[in-house]
């Protein structure tokens, strides 16, 4: 039997080093990553797949959880009340909470936004009732020509009721 040559076999070594080298630096970390990239797409189809089961349900609720518009919103010609005419304010806002399933506690005239010679009187309305009441006092209330903006809205939660607090901008004339 013949001996291979010494420089045959270390070139042999070296080749083999090299693709050992090859395939630890350069092939393993990319299949490392395919391998996670699988994982990935895994869930994300799981999760598709859970989504495409859900979606009619969803849509079901959606459709229940809606909100019918009113066919027509308000939108009055924009007026101001003389100053006379603020003293039935109160009996107005009573009105419009009686006609909401409200209690109207108390209206109450910021004084001061008078002071100044200003155009407009916030007025604090004080109301109790259920939560979901408030947004027909709303409407009602948008339908006054007096009205320039409603302010705040604050809402405290009482034991059976919420009272909540809605500040109101109004057009005065001079």
């Amino acid at each position: 039997m013949e001996k291979i040559p010494k420089q045959t076999i270390l070139s042999i070594g070296l080749c083999a080093g090299i693709i050992v080298a090859f395939l630890a630096f350069a092939v393993y970390p990319k299949q490392r990553s395919l391998a996670g990239l699988n994982q990935q797409m895994e869930s994300i189809e799981t999760q598709l797949k859970e989504r495409k089961m859900l979606l009619p349900l969803y849509e079901n609720l959606s459709e229940i959880a809606r909100f019918k518009k009113p066919e027509a919103l308000p939108f009055p010609r924009q007026g101001k009340l003389a100053m006379h005419e603020t003293e039935r304010l109160s009996s107005l806002f009573d009105a419009m909470a009686r006609k909401s399933r409200l209690t109207l506690v108390d209206a109450i005239p910021d004084i001061q936004s008078l002071d100044q010679g200003s155009e407009t009187l916030s007025v604090n309305i004080l109301l109790k009732g259920d939560f979901s009441d408030l947004r027909g006092f709303l409407l009602a209330l948008g339908g006054m020509p007096s009205l320039q903006r409603v302010e705040e809205i604050r809402i405290k939660s009482a034991e059976k009721t919420q009272d909540m607090i809605v500040r109101v901008s109004m057009a005065l004339k001079k």
